[in-house]
């Protein structure tokens, strides 16, 4: 399985959609991970073993917000 590269936290599928296509369809294509929100993420970066390159956080989502999450807030 190869490793995720770039990690979007969006709570919006189209905006999920658009940014992956925009990483999957360059030369070389990047591999992506959606998650929907801050808490599919923290679990994640505890349990990951080789971290993302990027991560693309949404600043204005609903439960806690990228800055918030940023600050480890």
């Amino acid at each position: 399985m190869t490793t995720s590269t770039v990690w979007v936290v969006d709570d919006y599928e189209d905006d999920q959609l658009f940014i992956r296509s925009a990483f999957v369809s360059g030369q070389p294509p990047i591999c992506v991970l959606i998650l929907n929100d801050v808490a599919e993420l923290l679990p994640k970066l505890a349990e990951c073993q080789v971290l993302p390159r990027l991560i693309l956080l949404e600043i204005t989502m609903p439960i806690k917000k990228g800055f918030e999450t940023l600050k480890g807030s």
